[in-house]
């Protein structure tokens, strides 16, 4: 009884993963139009067309976003990227150290930081803008990547 409760069990994940993955020759990709980019080759695709990314860096927008009163500046660089042909922003999702830390000690972080991460996102959405997200750097006086290794 037990092997068939977890033949059923498993049975019962491929088929909701068949649903959502696509299987051809083998491989398994996500459906087309989940608004990733992917890469065919030495191509960008976005949705199966091609995509050309032009954009820009800007380290500082979850830092403006978590202080409510400043989100208006991402909400300006969107716009006005949005209205220059620009696609893609790099930014922070990290914080470590320092005002408005996102990880303010290991496990334990600041909700509004998330809160101004997540304003960052939907403006982007809003915008028609894709993020770069990065998650560590080696700034010591940000956290660095230092603190996660030995």
């Amino acid at each position: 009884m037990k092997h068939l409760k977890l033949f059923l069990t498993v049975l019962l994940v491929i088929q909701q993963c068949h649903t959502f993955f696509k299987v051809d020759a083998g491989v398994i990709r996500r459906r087309v139009g989940d608004g990733f980019i992917r890469v065919r080759g030495t191509r960008f695709l976005l949705n199966g067309s091609p995509y050309y990314a032009n954009g820009f860096n800007a380290y500082w927008l979850m830092y403006m976003a978590s202080d409510p009163s400043q989100r208006y500046l991402v909400s300006n660089v969107f716009r006005e990227a949005s209205s220059h042909g620009l696609t893609v922003a790099r930014t922070w999702a990290f914080n470590d150290g320092g005002d408005r830390a996102l990880q303010l000690f290991p496990g334990s972080y600041d909700e509004h930081v998330f809160q101004g991460l997540d304003f960052v996102i939907a403006e982007a959405r809003k915008h028609g803008l894709k993020l770069i997200l990065s998650f560590a750097n080696n700034y010591e006086s940000m956290g660095g990547k230092k603190q996660y290794v030995n």
